[in-house]
């Protein structure tokens, strides 16, 4: 059957229009090739972006060489796999192919490549990823893969269990493809899953970051649907025990009516947070402190005090483990530890705003603080009091961004602080620096009049080291 609506796919998308240009040079040099992969999937769904496009081939890689500029990935064209670069968009390129004995969970021990299409279809994952597009739209389908997207199934082609101890994080895709709208994952396929979910953990970390971060740039309820997903199916404990955990810690349902645990609140906050993929991880780390820091009051309620802090340190942990760039982790870190900040805003110093507001990941504080908030209903959803928060605190930031700028010309210049209390460089001289600063922002002062300046540092220096008289 020819894929509905393919001429407009065509005429939009150039990626697709390179691709079958790919397909035609291969098929007039009289071999076989196919679009392969998430492409035909996606566009059977309908309403996804189509990006990354995937070609199954039986020309042989050398050919594949003459033909077109290759790359290598790694050690790919030992299994039969090279990357073609068109004139815009790069596609990857394999042979078709049968897998030989899986030893590692991951790698197969080798390739045969096979001159047959559907003997290269069954190794697939999972039916949903095993159907073929031809150049001119026509869908090629040996497994049923139309049918279980029309009735929005995941199920993995063959047996379920080889299909999985084959490579163990095809056990966390099953949970990213059941989380698409409507979909569910069949009865065989969770049944396997959750026999061998602790085979997860051979997984290396980077491959589990990496289906967290794909699952994590879906809308807010797909990921959220995700973590509930991975958790009914007994590998969240083993790929996120810290967010698993929260299913045993109790909220306060006078101020949580989402739900009677941390867990509803972080599923709700996931379920009306729709921003980018580090977003909407820092969404679903924000509140894991609570797993270390709960106290019960003499009246029996819960309390959980520090746990933002507490919590700063466990994100610190995880992305450690999983191998999260230096930038990742500092955003989740950020957003974590200053959340619980956002209910006192309007009453903070601004000098005390305007150092937590200078930092690269504000953004990713404010989507975590607007989630937290509004995820808890219509009696605590103020949005009015929200934007005045929000207000207050970006003309802060402007002003401390607008003071941070001009702050090579002239503010409080270290030198000055020396020369007027015949210090020494150290760790006195930035104090004094940090604290007439902060009281030139809080107050409002001119930080150009230098003689009221130079007071400030005077007054600063010794208010310190009196007080670190009387405290000998």
């Amino acid at each position: 059957m020819k894929m509905e609506k393919w001429d407009k796919y065509l005429e939009y998308n150039r990626n697709l229009q390179e691709a079958v240009s790919v397909l035609s040079e291969i098929e007039e040099a009289g071999y076989k090739a196919y679009i392969v992969g998430g492409t035909p999937r996606d566009m059977v769904i309908g309403g996804l972006e189509i990006t990354d496009v995937d070609i199954a081939t039986n020309c042989p890689i050398d050919k594949l060489d003459e033909m077109f500029t290759t790359h290598d990935i790694g050690q790919s064209r030992d299994f039969g796999i090279v990357v073609i670069k068109s004139k815009h968009y790069y596609f990857e390129t394999a042979q078709f192919r049968k897998d030989k004995e899986y030893i590692d969970g991951r790698h197969p021990s080798g390739i045969q490549v096979v001159g047959d299409l559907k003997m290269d279809i069954e190794r697939r994952d999972f039916t949903v990823n095993a159907l073929a597009l031809t150049k001119e739209g026509k869908i090629i389908d040996y497994v049923g893969g139309i049918d279980d997207i029309k009735n929005k199934v995941i199920r993995t082609v063959g047996d379920p269990f080889n299909r999985f101890r084959e490579d163990y994080v095809r056990m966390i895709r099953a949970a990213r493809f059941g989380s698409l709208d409507g979909f569910k994952i069949n009865i065989e396929t969770k049944f396997a899953i959750r026999t061998i979910a602790h085979l997860v953990n051979r997984v290396t970390p980077e491959r589990i970051r990496l289906e967290l971060v794909k699952a994590a740039g879906k809308p807010g309820k797909m990921f959220a649907r995700f973590i509930m997903t991975l958790e009914n199916l007994d590998l969240l404990k083993h790929i996120l025990p810290e967010v698993s955990d929260l299913k045993n810690y109790p909220h306060r349902l006078e101020f949580h009516p989402e739900g009677p645990l941390v867990w509803d609140h972080i599923i709700k906050c996931l379920e009306i947070s729709n921003k980018n993929y580090l977003s909407q991880l820092a969404v679903l780390l924000h509140d894991i402190g609570k797993a270390k820091t709960l106290k019960f009051r003499e009246d029996g309620k819960p309390q959980y005090y520090f746990h933002a802090k507490v919590g700063s340190e466990m994100v610190a942990d995880i992305c450690d483990r999983l191998k999260f760039s230096s930038f990742q982790k500092e955003a989740l870190i950020y957003s974590t530890m200053n959340h619980m900040k956002w209910h006192k805003i309007l009453e903070m110093k601004p000098s005390k705003i305007g150092r937590m507001m200078d930092s690269p990941y504000f953004e990713t504080l404010i989507d975590v603080c607007e989630a937290d908030e509004f995820s808890r209903g219509e009696k605590f959803m103020d949005k009015g009091y929200f934007k005045k928060q929000l207000e207050h605190a970006l003309d802060i930031k402007r002003k401390w961004e607008l003071q941070q700028l001009k702050r090579p010309i002239r503010i409080v210049d270290g030198n000055r602080v020396m020369e007027l209390t015949r210090l020494k460089p150290s760790k006195l001289v930035g104090k004094i620096k940090e604290e007439v600063e902060d009281y030139i922002i809080d107050n409002d002062i001119d930080y150009e009049d230098q003689k009221e300046v130079d007071k400030l540092i005077s007054s600063v220096f010794k208010e310190i080291t009196e007080g670190e008289e009387i405290n000998k």
